[in-house]
């Protein structure tokens, strides 16, 4: 399936660039699809559960963040994939940043 411009946007989140994992695979299918993967590489901020990398939450609150990377945001479907703590803070974010619950879909996992 194909995307027009901003219609997609992945952001990949993780501990740093080595958990990255399957990246040539994901840049190779948002190159033929349309999307646009923006990359989140880096330790999460000390003393708080958050989506965002340190230097991320250091400048940004974590709904101000999405705004920020995602323009547009609340007009879209967002699905969440990830362990259980970051994606209560993802999904609260979502919400301060205005996105309806409906269009919050998820798929969780821990290890």
């Amino acid at each position: 399936m194909r995307y027009a411009p901003d219609e997609v946007t992945l952001i990949y989140r993780a501990r740093s660039d080595e958990e990255l994992v399957l990246r040539d695979e994901i840049d190779g299918i948002a190159r033929e699809r349309g999307a646009q993967v923006i990359y989140l590489p880096g330790p999460p901020p000390a003393g708080r559960v958050s989506w965002l990398t340190a230097d991320l939450a250091a400048r940004f609150a974590d709904d101000e963040a999405l705004a920020h990377l995602v323009p547009e945001l609340a007009g879209r479907d967002v699905f969440l994939c990830g362990p259980p703590p970051w994606m209560a803070a993802a999904r609260a974010a979502l919400r301060a940043a205005g996105v309806p619950a409906r269009q919050v879909h998820d798929e969780r996992f821990g290890w």
